[in-house]
């Protein structure tokens, strides 16, 4: 297993859409919005900042990959303006994630800066439960292990080792994302 950094995520994100891919990308996915069921039940609420949108479409992918159904916010809601947010957003945003099962919160350098990322983690944990960090490290890590900053230390965190996903406490105490959201706990290998 393990831990994810920016520059692999960017790396691939450039290898697919090429090195100015955000407006790219951005336009693509916004063509999927065009299908948005709007009571859809997703498995993971893919909470993050804007900033880091290329990561964001790739770890969409890596997760849809895995398995499981994502909702991110600017591709299934493109008619929410960034430019003027409201409380109409927020309450779009609080009925998406009663749909969504579990919330992933991709902490980065970016997401320290987002309003949102927090307000979101915070909601979902407060009515839901279910939720995990993905930390997007500046620079690849050695190990496995993932020691969150203030709040978000409280939080599991994510892992992957080829297509599956992992929910961490620590580098010898896991369990699959699948039978996370089922109930399972992690436990020590």
């Amino acid at each position: 297993m393990a831990l994810l950094n920016r520059q692999e995520l960017k790396s691939r994100a450039n290898n697919r859409f090429g090195t100015n891919s955000k407006s790219k990308s951005v336009l693509a996915l916004l063509e999927t919005a065009k299908t948005f069921n709007f009571i859809k039940q997703y498995d993971i609420f893919l909470s993050h900042s804007y900033l880091d949108a290329d990561e964001v479409e790739i770890l969409k992918e890596d997760l849809e990959g895995a398995g499981f159904s994502v909702y991110v916010d600017w591709i299934e809601d493109s008619q929410l303006d960034r430019n003027n947010v409201s409380s109409y957003t927020a309450t779009v945003i609080r009925n998406r994630m009663k749909y969504c099962k579990s919330l992933i919160y991709a902490f980065s350098e970016n997401s320290v800066l987002s309003k949102w990322a927090p307000w979101e983690l915070g909601y979902f944990d407060g009515f839901n439960g279910k939720v995990a960090v993905l930390p997007i490290f500046e620079v690849p890590q050695t190990g496995e292990d993932y020691r969150g900053v203030e709040f978000i230390g409280i939080y599991p965190y994510i892992t992957k080792a080829m297509t599956t996903i992992f929910v961490q406490e620590s580098s010898q105490v896991w369990v699959n994302y699948s039978n996370w959201l089922s109930g399972s706990k992690p436990v020590k290998h």
